[in-house]
């Protein structure tokens, strides 16, 4: 709800002033008005929040001409950290504290540039590149022309969304075992009177309520005023989470074992919030989940709200929106009251974030009639007019068990229903709040049905660590709500929404979403036994941190080893081989870090060590001393020539003796990261050789599923099918299905954007052609897909019983996207996939023939590489399988997957330089991701003709059937040729029938052991 002075300021001199201010307001500052596309006008929340700077003029107007003091009450959102967001494990609390040291330089860097006459700061969120204040015409005007501000906008003025509840979404029983325990629930609300019994009955903290915050008035007590407070929040907190005891109907909250964290955003006494006191509120409960590390905030519950919005709102305040993304990134569930205004087609603000759970109301029993007010905009058949209520609108509305209240707003984008009127629960205590005593007994309004879904969610995730080990997910929750929640339909609108059914949810734990799986793991690897005789200690960082053998320093870190559970690998490969690596820079920061320890190095020593500059975003070194001697050194410049982990050799012979061997980094700050990527280290006298390890078994599979996507505004979308469109199970589980269709061509609504990435696209039976300008997570056809045409886009993952020609480019993003195309053979077509600047992670098409061609692409001098290999912590599901295979290729990448697999022979294989980027078949030197080429397993050609790779050959390499011949080992059939460029290798081992028709051609391939049995591994 926005609250306006116009009335009164509009009958002062000053309100006269006021209004010709805005008047020469729009006038002055028209040069800096953005122009509206047509695809605004159309649906404003469709914009994205990073689209530049976007000033509603006219609404700003308003707001300096209602203000007293000529400085209007404002948000500013800046272009957020994305990559650094994008790469973070929140699990980590150096990756969060990293994000704040950014969040604050952006927010520095903007600041002093407004001086103080211009604006006066508020709040600068924590966790989110923006901040609050008041703010002048001079500084709005600075701010709309300034390169890093993407919003400004006034704040929101918000309201509070005014024991039968309990079994009525089925928690009566499940409460018992499942009840929140070892958790928090975060209360956005009015504040939390301690003292009451069931809430901790004692001051702030107590045992019951173990944080929180001031937010509306900027203090460290969160609690109402005990006479003149607004009871509201008290009210929420003792249905979510109040300790047990009966008093009259209250029996304790849904999830009486959890602790509360009381988070006041209401200004003083009153029952309002503004816009920017919630968005600190949220931000302050991510910065503050692990505070008590026993009771981690899980879910936040908000009762507030204002406007009214009939789409998704993400575009609409971008600095909540990012709030609330951190939060679910974070693994807090965010619950957010839909709003009491009877709309049918809309919702209040911020229940209407995608990333939010919004939830509706209905009754919890027959409770009489309630007199609603309600909007006039509500399309309830029964509103009858009234001076009674502000909107002048009312209901009459008998109740019964699960009926949709009349003051409900609904949508087609509504999550959930839970219970509402009439929750009997906690009020302040004594006189103030609703009631002399110490309950209200007729609390309501979607106000009471939040809490009453964010107690059943704390008692889900307390049931799902009980079951599988592991919280859910966000998302997971979400899912689980919807799919085992009770349907109720709002007969004054006729939309269905899921209500809360916790004893379903529970009972549906490994059923409608996936069995939670534990983050992936990496066994280490021991000292590779390719280096004899290396004089470092822990050359692969497996020890990892903190070291006993290293020397670590780190600026903004504290080190910089990393695994990719710690520190994830933003765009890069993380280990070269184990679980551990060096990764300098990794900030938009300035950063210096060094590893370093005492060796002794012997004569004709040579170092080796692996080295991958996966991001070039600013500038900087990485280099190697020894002692005080540079030997080695790369900048931001050679970023192209080690795009992949290249192996470093350095004659270090001078400097034999005692030195300190020092790996050590300065990246600037920029815009975007520097990053450099160092792993196992060889520090040995004369000879060394280039690491190659005999073969590891297969690594354990501990493939994280890629997240899928969030669902849109379908309207984004302009689809065009001779079939018939299902979206049915769009909003709850993303799922778009096309039914009878011979083609379908999916394309943005919206000019020059890009909505989003469609979660699921299902195809009934075959289809001859999909052509889409817009990603897609999974796509999963029935039967037969003929043509797949991704127009500068990619989907994920392709499932079919065939698969026909297959084309996507993913040119133009800022990551390479890993993709997978799975085949059942039901088709007899040659399948031709043509990928370009994507990583093929995984590509099967059992009973078909294949030609697959991957390419990296240059265009306005950006490299989109293309390559085939596995996603991170999935190297063991990285196999490329067909039939036969006619040609497998990369030209300006690797070939390195974990196996290639043809039931038949293979003609090519290719890897190629291109755009200065060299092509490599194999990993060097092999470890557990070595690269594996088994032809002929099911048939009698079992040959390999030619294997090409200009930056080497390596890997283990098989005909047919092994058997052993006379002290060998031999294949079936024959490889013809491997081919590498002068100065490049060729090694690992061949099987085949005849070694002496086995050409080499171009490098050394005095490494490559043909038919040597004490190589051989399990076969697949």
């Amino acid at each position: 709800m926005f609250t306006h002075r116009r009335s009164f300021l509009w009958a002062t001199q000053a309100g006269i002033a006021m209004a010709a201010m805005a008047v020469v307001l729009l006038t002055r500052l028209d040069a800096y008005a953005q122009p509206t596309s047509a695809a605004d006008q159309r649906n404003p929340a469709s914009r994205s929040i990073a689209a530049g700077p976007v000033v509603d003029w006219s609404e700003m107007a308003n707001a300096f001409a209602t203000s007293p003091n000529g400085m209007a009450h404002v948000i500013i959102s800046l272009k957020q950290p994305d990559k650094t967001r994008a790469a973070m494990n929140w699990t980590r609390e150096a990756d969060r504290a990293r994000l704040r040291r950014e969040v604050r330089a952006l927010q520095d860097a903007v600041l002093s540039e407004l001086p103080p006459r211009e604006f006066q700061l508020e709040y600068r969120f924590e966790n989110i590149a923006g901040f609050s204040g008041h703010l002048s015409v001079e500084g709005l005007a600075r701010l709309a022309a300034h390169s890093s501000v993407v919003n400004v906008k006034p704040v929101m003025i918000l309201e509070a969304h005014l024991a039968q509840g309990i079994p009525l979404i089925h928690a009566d029983t499940y409460r018992a075992t499942y009840n929140g325990q070892n958790m928090a629930i975060a209360i956005c609300d009015t504040g939390v009177d301690t003292s009451h019994p069931r809430l901790g009955g004692g001051g702030f903290p107590n045992a019951k309520v173990i944080g929180g915050y001031d937010t509306g008035d900027n203090d460290a007590d969160p609690r109402p005023n005990a006479t003149l407070g607004e009871a509201h929040g008290t009210a929420c907190a003792g249905i979510a989470a109040g300790d047990t005891g009966t008093v009259g109907d209250y029996i304790g909250g849904v999830a009486y074992g959890a602790k509360l964290y009381a988070i006041k955003i209401s200004t003083g006494n009153t029952g309002n919030a503004t816009e920017a006191a919630m968005i600190a509120g949220w931000d302050w409960c991510v910065t503050h989940q692990n505070d008590n590390a026993s009771y981690p905030i899980m879910v936040i519950s908000t009762s507030f709200g204002g406007g009214r919005y009939t789409s998704t709102c993400d575009a609409d305040s971008p600095a909540m929106t990012t709030a609330a993304a951190n939060a679910v990134a974070a693994g807090i569930t965010v619950l957010a009251s839909s709003g009491n205004d009877g709309y049918c087609d809309s919702m209040g603000w911020p229940a209407c974030i995608t990333h939010a759970i919004s939830v509706g109301a209905v009754y919890d029993a027959n409770v009489g009639t309630g007199n609603w007010c309600v909007s006039g905009d509500s399309c309830h058949p029964d509103k009858q007019p009234t001076v009674g209520c502000p909107s002048g609108w009312y209901v009459p509305d008998p109740s019964a068990a699960d009926k949709v209240t009349a003051y409900s707003n609904s949508a087609s984008f509504l999550d959930i229903f839970a219970s509402s009127n009439n929750a009997y629960t906690c009020d302040i205590v004594g006189v103030g709040g609703y009631d002399t005593g110490d309950y209200d007994l007729t609390f309501g309004g979607t106000s009471a049905a939040c809490p009453y879904a964010a107690g059943a969610v704390a008692a889900l995730q307390s049931a799902a660590k009980a079951v599988t080990g592991y919280y859910l997910t966000p998302a997971q929750v979400r899912s689980l709500l919807a799919t085992t929640g009770d349907p109720i339909t709002d007969t004054k609108v006729a939309i269905t929404k899921p209500r809360v059914n916790l004893a379903a949810a529970i009972n549906g734990l490994g059923g409608p979403i996936p069995t939670p799986t534990p983050p992936p793991t990496v066994t280490p690897s021991p000292t590779p036994s390719e280096c004899p005789n290396n004089v470092v200690s822990d050359p692969g960082f497996e020890a990892g941190t903190p070291s006993t053998e290293w020397t670590e320093s780190s600026t903004n870190f504290g080190t910089p080893l990393c695994t990719i559970n710690t520190c994830g690998a933003g765009t890069g490969t993380g280990p070269h081989s184990g679980a551990w690596w060096a990764w300098f820079g990794g900030t938009t920061l300035a950063e210096d870090a060094a590893v370093e320890q005492n060796v002794t190095i012997p004569s004709g020593a040579t170092l080796k060590f692996y080295l991958e500059i996966p991001a070039a975003g600013t500038t900087g070194y990485m280099r190697v001393l020894i002692g005080e001697s540079q030997v080695f050194q790369v900048t931001q410049a050679d970023a192209a020539a080690y795009a992949t982990y290249q192996l470093v050799t350095v004659d270090v012979s001078a400097y034999a003796g005692n030195h300190t061997l020092r790996f050590e980094s300065h990246t600037d700050a920029g815009s975007s990261a520097l990053n450099f990527f160092v792993d196992d280290i060889c520090l040995a006298g004369a000879n060394v050789p280039t690491p190659t390890p005999t073969p590891s078994t297969p690594p354990t599979p501990t493939c994280p599923p890629d997240p899928t996507p969030a669902p849109f505004d379908l309207d984004d979308l302009k689809i065009t099918t001779n079939g018939d469109m299902d979206d049915t199970n769009w909003q709850s589980q993303g799922i778009l299905r096309i039914e009878n269709a011979t083609n379908v061509t999916i394309k943005s609504a919206i000019k020059g954007e890009i909505p989003g990435m469609i979660p699921v696209l299902e195809i009934d039976g075959s289809i001859k052609k999909i052509s889409t300008s817009i990603p897609i997570h999974r796509v999963k056809v029935d039967k037969e897909l003929g043509n797949f045409n991704g127009q500068s886009t990619y989907a994920r993952i392709i499932e079919a019983g065939g698969l026909g020609i297959i084309k996507m480019s993913a040119v133009g993003g800022s990551e390479t996207p890993y993709v997978q195309i799975i085949g059942k053979g039901d088709s007899d077509k040659t399948v031709n996939a043509v990928l370009m600047g994507v990583t093929l992670a995984k590509f099967a098409a059992p009973d078909q023939k294949a030609i697959v061609k991957v390419m990296t692409k240059k265009k306005k001098g950006e490299l989109y590489r293309g390559k085939i290999a596995p996603r991170p912590g999935c190297v063991a599901s990285s196999v490329i399988s067909a039939e036969e295979f006619g040609l497998i290729s990369v030209s300006g990448g690797n070939i390195e997957p974990y196996r290639i697999l043809s039931d038949g022979k293979i003609t090519k294989i290719s890897a190629k330089n291109a755009l200065g980027l060299d092509g490599q078949v194999g990993t060097e030197p092999f470890g557990p991701s070595r690269l594996e080429v088994w032809a002929g397993q099911g048939s009698s050609s079992s040959d390999i003709n030619t294997i090409v790779g200009d930056a080497g050959v390596f890997g283990k390499f098989v005909t047919g059937k092994i058997t052993s011949d006379n002290g060998s080992c031999v294949g079936d059939g024959l490889i013809k040729k491997m081919q590498t460029r002068k100065g490049s290798d060729i090694a690992g081992n061949a099987y085949v029938s005849d070694k002496s028709r086995l050409k080499f051609v171009g490098g050394d391939a005095s490494d490559m052991n043909v038919n040597a049995c004490e190589a051989l591994s399990a076969e697949p």
